[in-house]
Protein backbone atom coordinates (compact mmCIF):
# COMPACT_ATOMS: atom_id res chain seq x y z
CA UNK A 1 0.00 0.00 0.00
CA UNK A 2 1.65 3.73 -0.72
CA UNK A 3 1.38 5.95 1.97
CA UNK A 4 2.00 9.45 1.51
CA UNK A 5 2.17 11.14 5.08
CA UNK A 6 1.61 14.97 6.36
CA UNK A 7 5.28 15.73 5.61
CA UNK A 8 6.15 13.59 2.54
CA UNK A 9 2.84 15.68 1.43
CA UNK A 10 3.66 18.64 2.05
CA UNK A 11 6.97 18.23 0.18
CA UNK A 12 4.83 17.07 -2.83
CA UNK A 13 2.99 19.93 -2.69
CA UNK A 14 5.88 22.36 -2.96
CA UNK A 15 7.61 19.68 -5.52
CA UNK A 16 4.68 18.10 -7.04
CA UNK A 17 6.10 14.96 -7.63
CA UNK A 18 4.93 12.08 -5.52
CA UNK A 19 6.46 10.16 -3.46
CA UNK A 20 5.47 6.46 -2.06
CA UNK A 21 6.42 3.55 0.67
CA UNK A 22 4.84 0.00 0.14
CA UNK A 23 3.22 -1.27 3.34
CA UNK A 24 2.93 -4.82 3.82
CA UNK A 25 -0.84 -5.17 5.25
CA UNK A 26 -3.40 -6.85 2.92
CA UNK A 27 -5.97 -6.04 4.25
CA UNK A 28 -7.13 -4.37 1.88
CA UNK A 29 -10.02 -6.57 0.11
CA UNK A 30 -7.82 -7.06 -3.15
CA UNK A 31 -4.55 -8.22 -4.12
CA UNK A 32 -1.66 -5.92 -4.92
CA UNK A 33 -1.46 -5.41 -8.40
CA UNK A 34 2.27 -5.85 -9.97
CA UNK A 35 1.38 -5.58 -14.23
CA UNK A 36 -0.41 -2.58 -15.72
CA UNK A 37 -1.76 -1.80 -18.78
CA UNK A 38 -3.10 1.16 -20.73
CA UNK A 39 -5.17 1.15 -24.34
CA UNK A 40 -5.31 4.48 -25.88
CA UNK A 41 -7.87 4.70 -28.50
CA UNK A 42 -8.03 8.01 -30.41
CA UNK A 43 -11.17 9.62 -31.49
CA UNK A 44 -13.87 12.37 -31.08
CA UNK A 45 -15.30 13.47 -27.65
CA UNK A 46 -18.99 15.31 -27.50
CA UNK A 47 -18.25 16.68 -24.03
CA UNK A 48 -21.26 16.71 -21.48
CA UNK A 49 -23.60 19.77 -21.21
CA UNK A 50 -24.62 19.88 -17.71
CA UNK A 51 -21.12 20.26 -15.82
CA UNK A 52 -21.01 16.64 -15.03
CA UNK A 53 -17.65 14.49 -14.34
CA UNK A 54 -19.05 11.23 -16.31
CA UNK A 55 -19.38 10.37 -20.06
CA UNK A 56 -21.51 7.99 -21.76
CA UNK A 57 -19.19 5.42 -24.01
CA UNK A 58 -21.32 6.71 -26.63
CA UNK A 59 -20.41 10.03 -26.37
CA UNK A 60 -16.75 8.93 -27.68
CA UNK A 61 -16.16 7.94 -31.24
CA UNK A 62 -12.96 6.37 -32.05
CA UNK A 63 -10.55 7.11 -35.02
CA UNK A 64 -9.84 4.44 -38.05
CA UNK A 65 -6.23 4.49 -35.69
CA UNK A 66 -5.40 1.50 -34.19
CA UNK A 67 -5.49 1.28 -30.59
CA UNK A 68 -2.09 1.25 -28.40
CA UNK A 69 -1.62 -0.61 -25.41
CA UNK A 70 1.58 -0.18 -23.39
CA UNK A 71 2.28 -2.53 -20.08
CA UNK A 72 3.87 -1.08 -17.22
CA UNK A 73 5.33 -2.92 -14.68
CA UNK A 74 5.51 -2.06 -10.46
CA UNK A 75 8.81 -2.16 -8.61
CA UNK A 76 8.60 -2.58 -4.86
CA UNK A 77 6.91 0.22 -3.69
CA UNK A 78 3.86 0.44 -6.06
CA UNK A 79 5.22 2.53 -8.80
CA UNK A 80 4.68 1.56 -12.49
CA UNK A 81 6.73 2.63 -15.28
CA UNK A 82 6.67 1.33 -19.15
CA UNK A 83 8.33 -2.21 -19.35
CA UNK A 84 11.69 -1.42 -21.55
CA UNK A 85 10.25 -2.88 -24.33
CA UNK A 86 6.99 -0.40 -25.06
CA UNK A 87 7.24 1.64 -28.28
CA UNK A 88 7.46 5.60 -27.43
CA UNK A 89 3.99 6.64 -26.82
CA UNK A 90 2.88 10.03 -29.13
CA UNK A 91 -0.51 11.73 -28.29
CA UNK A 92 -1.65 14.58 -30.18
CA UNK A 93 -2.75 18.16 -28.47
CA UNK A 94 -5.89 19.27 -28.59
CA UNK A 95 -7.48 15.16 -29.49
CA UNK A 96 -9.10 13.14 -27.64
CA UNK A 97 -8.33 9.68 -26.13
CA UNK A 98 -10.11 6.83 -24.67
CA UNK A 99 -7.95 5.63 -21.80
CA UNK A 100 -8.48 1.97 -20.55
CA UNK A 101 -6.69 0.72 -17.63
CA UNK A 102 -6.08 -3.19 -16.68
CA UNK A 103 -4.71 -4.31 -13.55
CA UNK A 104 -2.92 -7.78 -12.92
CA UNK A 105 -1.50 -9.72 -9.85
CA UNK A 106 1.55 -12.00 -9.28
CA UNK A 107 0.38 -14.59 -11.46
CA UNK A 108 -0.73 -12.07 -14.29
CA UNK A 109 -4.57 -12.85 -13.72
CA UNK A 110 -6.66 -9.94 -14.57
CA UNK A 111 -7.75 -8.16 -11.22
CA UNK A 112 -10.03 -5.22 -12.57
CA UNK A 113 -13.31 -6.50 -11.99
CA UNK A 114 -12.44 -6.75 -7.85
CA UNK A 115 -12.17 -3.01 -7.76
CA UNK A 116 -15.68 -2.34 -8.95
CA UNK A 117 -17.53 -4.22 -6.06
CA UNK A 118 -19.64 -2.38 -4.26
CA UNK A 119 -17.22 -1.70 -1.20
CA UNK A 120 -14.20 -0.89 -3.39
CA UNK A 121 -15.65 1.51 -5.61
CA UNK A 122 -16.43 4.17 -2.85
CA UNK A 123 -12.99 3.85 -1.68
CA UNK A 124 -10.83 3.96 -5.57
CA UNK A 125 -10.09 6.66 -7.47
CA UNK A 126 -7.79 7.40 -10.58
CA UNK A 127 -6.32 10.58 -10.65
CA UNK A 128 -4.70 11.92 -13.60
CA UNK A 129 -2.23 14.67 -14.27
CA UNK A 130 -0.09 15.55 -17.03
CA UNK A 131 3.65 16.28 -15.44
CA UNK A 132 6.63 18.48 -17.14
CA UNK A 133 10.04 18.22 -15.89
CA UNK A 134 8.18 16.18 -13.18
CA UNK A 135 6.34 19.61 -11.93
CA UNK A 136 1.91 19.41 -12.52
CA UNK A 137 0.89 21.36 -15.66
CA UNK A 138 -2.20 23.62 -14.54
CA UNK A 139 -5.00 22.77 -17.01
CA UNK A 140 -2.51 20.80 -18.54
CA UNK A 141 -5.20 18.10 -19.24
CA UNK A 142 -8.87 17.42 -19.31
CA UNK A 143 -10.46 14.05 -18.25
CA UNK A 144 -13.92 12.70 -17.95
CA UNK A 145 -14.63 9.16 -16.01
CA UNK A 146 -17.14 6.77 -18.03
CA UNK A 147 -17.16 3.41 -15.97
CA UNK A 148 -19.37 1.10 -16.66
CA UNK A 149 -20.83 -2.08 -14.26
CA UNK A 150 -23.67 -4.15 -15.73
CA UNK A 151 -23.78 -2.29 -18.70
CA UNK A 152 -24.57 0.99 -16.41
CA UNK A 153 -22.44 4.10 -16.57
CA UNK A 154 -21.02 4.54 -12.98
CA UNK A 155 -22.05 7.92 -11.41
CA UNK A 156 -19.38 7.31 -8.55
CA UNK A 157 -15.89 7.82 -10.31
CA UNK A 158 -13.55 5.16 -10.34
CA UNK A 159 -11.51 5.86 -13.68
CA UNK A 160 -10.66 2.52 -15.71
CA UNK A 161 -12.02 3.82 -18.36
CA UNK A 162 -11.95 7.39 -19.09
CA UNK A 163 -11.18 10.05 -22.08
CA UNK A 164 -8.53 12.38 -21.89
CA UNK A 165 -7.05 15.09 -24.12
CA UNK A 166 -3.58 17.12 -23.92
CA UNK A 167 -4.55 21.00 -23.37
CA UNK A 168 -0.64 22.24 -24.08
CA UNK A 169 2.51 20.99 -25.09
CA UNK A 170 5.18 21.17 -22.41
CA UNK A 171 8.80 19.91 -22.50
CA UNK A 172 9.36 16.28 -21.01
CA UNK A 173 5.63 15.74 -20.90
CA UNK A 174 4.50 12.23 -18.72
CA UNK A 175 1.19 11.44 -17.53
CA UNK A 176 0.48 10.64 -14.49
CA UNK A 177 -1.75 8.07 -12.94
CA UNK A 178 -2.55 7.72 -9.25
CA UNK A 179 -4.90 4.86 -8.26
CA UNK A 180 -5.95 6.15 -4.62
CA UNK A 181 -7.65 3.72 -1.37
CA UNK A 182 -9.21 5.79 1.13
CA UNK A 183 -8.36 3.82 4.19
CA UNK A 184 -11.06 5.43 6.51
CA UNK A 185 -14.59 6.49 5.26
CA UNK A 186 -14.71 6.95 1.52
CA UNK A 187 -13.54 9.17 -1.55
CA UNK A 188 -16.25 11.43 -0.93
CA UNK A 189 -15.27 15.38 1.02
CA UNK A 190 -17.79 16.63 3.10
CA UNK A 191 -20.18 18.17 0.87
CA UNK A 192 -20.66 14.49 -0.48
CA UNK A 193 -18.78 15.01 -3.92
CA UNK A 194 -15.81 13.74 -4.69
CA UNK A 195 -12.41 15.01 -5.81
CA UNK A 196 -12.05 16.42 -9.32
CA UNK A 197 -9.84 14.49 -11.34
CA UNK A 198 -6.62 16.22 -10.91
CA UNK A 199 -6.91 17.51 -7.55
CA UNK A 200 -6.77 14.81 -4.58
CA UNK A 201 -7.11 16.25 -1.31
CA UNK A 202 -4.66 15.37 1.10
CA UNK A 203 -6.78 13.10 2.53
CA UNK A 204 -7.46 10.45 -0.04
CA UNK A 205 -3.66 11.18 -1.08
CA UNK A 206 -2.51 9.31 2.34
CA UNK A 207 -2.88 5.56 0.98
CA UNK A 208 -3.15 4.17 -2.74
CA UNK A 209 -2.47 1.78 -4.40
CA UNK A 210 -0.35 2.79 -7.39
CA UNK A 211 1.32 5.15 -9.25
CA UNK A 212 2.21 5.01 -12.72
CA UNK A 213 3.71 7.59 -14.91
CA UNK A 214 4.01 7.44 -18.66
CA UNK A 215 6.35 9.49 -21.02
CA UNK A 216 5.38 10.36 -24.49
CA UNK A 217 5.74 12.85 -26.95
CA UNK A 218 3.19 15.62 -27.79
CA UNK A 219 2.54 15.82 -32.06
Amino acid sequence: MLQIGKKVFWLAAMTLVLTSCWSKDKGKGHEEPVLMACRFTEGILTEPSDGSINVQESAFVPSAAEPVTYQLRSDVYGNFSLISSSKPLKLKEGVWYKLENFLFDTHSQPMTDVFFQPNQIEIHQFFYNLLSNNNVVANGISYYYSDYKNGQLLESPVGFTGYFRINKKVEDPELRLILVHVQNGTKYEADGKPNPFDKPSTRVLEFGDLIARIPFGIE
